[in-house]
């Protein structure tokens, strides 16, 4: 941790970090991360494929801005991946849809409904319905 402080500073617009490495099973701490990338300005992004049903998974009380996993890991279908974003956190999407969607891409939603099958009901169920939410103005609410 002390080393990553002498690099941060205003001009780290985003820190990214494994949760948790697949070679030598460590566990970084995105916790303590997060609040250090949020000190400097930057937004926090953890890749927590290796991490979940190992530990528990939580962009919420990670208060990480990006998460992303890969569902191959946890007996999905190859191929497939999430990429939860924090409402407000900046993202520009690569194919563009229609209004019904907020001005994102219906295939968005697609994946995260096959995922559904693949057992992450909890995790997913909550990002979707959050998205729900915000495009309905009910964000406040959920």
């Amino acid at each position: 941790m002390e080393v990553m402080k002498t690099y941060l500073g205003e001009d780290v617009a985003l820190v990214s970090v494994m949760a948790g490495n697949n070679e030598i099973g460590t566990i970084q701490p995105v916790k303590e991360i997060a609040k250090l990338a949020h000190e400097v300005g930057a937004y926090i992004h953890t890749d927590a494929t290796q991490a979940i049903g190992k530990i528990p998974v939580s962009m919420q009380s990670w208060d990480v801005d990006y998460l992303s996993l890969s569902g191959h890991k946890f007996y999905g279908p190859k191929g497939i991946g999430v990429l939860a974003i924090k409402a407000k956190s900046p993202h520009t999407p690569l194919v563009h849809g229609g209004h019904q969607e907020g001005g994102e891409s219906e295939q968005e939603l697609i994946i995260p409904h096959q995922l559904l099958v693949s057992g992450l009901q909890p995790l997913l169920l909550n990002v979707i319905l959050r998205k729900r939410a915000r495009n309905s103005g009910l964000s406040g609410k959920c």
